[in-house]
């Protein structure tokens, strides 16, 4: 992903994680992506672990990667309740979590588990079982995709009141919300309307993860790309439908950076990153970006591409 897509939209920090494939892409080339796009102006930090478990990690360990690596600041995405994830037991969770706590707690990190939400029956009760039977929170948790359905979007209110994070995609295509994927700026409104705390709800991108449109058998009829531009459009969209900004900016910005304790981001306060994003009063485009100090986006011009853009 070129630096330029990120900050068009508005984004001054990313968090990458693996998706489904962890064969052909390694945490290795996602870590030296993220140093790249570092050096070029984003802040980075990175998941480790993959889709699949057993976990991948570089030392072998979960624990050790978020002590040793400073850009590993959880482990994700983990799947459930979908066919194409290893079918992960709440044992097995429950375990994955506590590695996943203890690496955080002794680096000074989050140390949550990242899950990526299928759309199988299954919907969190596995995540669910693994906090009623084992010595882990909903908080250690941070499920991803709630947007898919209207069901597990309504069904997850009651987790994110046991102090769960709910993060709706923004990404998405026709296919998908004809399918009855909600879009992320109507989904914020009725989380809200069930009664989920305004902290309790993130936006993220999905950016450059693949989008399948798969038919009611599970074949893949096609495939898409999630964009980073989709955050800046979902905030847009949440604004134009009276969602009032406090609530959508904490969505977009605050609560994800709060959860992933990242504490010098998503506010603005002495000490913090000068990472700013202002925005023109009347149709809600970018007028100014500023990632740590620097002046990236000005009237609407970029001014900052990567290290092989021309300008």
């Amino acid at each position: 992903m070129p630096v330029t897509d990120a900050f068009s939209a508005g984004i001054t920090t990313m968090v990458s994680g693996l998706g489904t494939d962890a064969s052909t892409r390694s945490l290795v080339d996602m870590l030296a992506k993220a140093r790249g796009l570092t050096n070029e102006g984003l802040s980075t930090y990175c998941y480790t672990g993959s889709y699949e478990f057993p976990v991948k990690t570089i030392s072998g360990s979960v624990r050790d990667d978020l002590i040793l690596i400073d850009k590993f600041i959880g482990v994700g995405e983990v799947a459930i309740a979908d066919k194409r994830g290893s079918q992960i037991t709440p044992h097995e969770l429950a375990r994955l979590a506590s590695d996943a706590k203890v690496g955080g707690l002794l680096a000074g990190k989050a140390g949550v588990v990242f899950l990526h939400v299928g759309d199988e029956p299954a919907m969190l009760s596995v995540v669910e079982q693994a906090c009623s039977d084992y010595d882990v929170t909903a908080h250690q948790f941070y499920p991803t995709h709630i947007n898919r359905h209207r069901e597990l979007l309504e069904s997850s209110a009651s987790f994110a009141h046991q102090g769960a994070v709910l993060d709706l995609t923004t990404s998405t295509t026709p296919e998908l919300l004809a399918a009855g994927e909600i879009a992320a700026a109507e989904a914020l409104g009725e989380l809200l309307e069930l009664g989920v705390d305004e902290n309790f709800i993130s936006f993220s991108t999905d950016c450059n993860a693949s989008l399948p449109d798969f038919d009611k058998n599970g074949r893949l009829r096609g495939l898409k790309v999630g964009q980073a531009q989709s955050l800046l459009e979902s905030v847009q969209e949440a604004l134009a439908n009276q969602i009032p900004p406090q609530k959508v900016f904490k969505a977009s910005s605050t609560n994800a950076a709060s959860h992933l304790e990242l504490l010098h981001k998503g506010r603005v306060a002495v000490g913090a990153d000068a990472d700013l994003v202002l925005m023109n009063p009347d149709d809600y485009s970018i007028t100014y970006v500023i990632a740590n100090g620097k002046m990236v986006v000005e009237t609407g011009k970029l001014l900052k591409f990567g290290e092989f853009q021309g300008s």
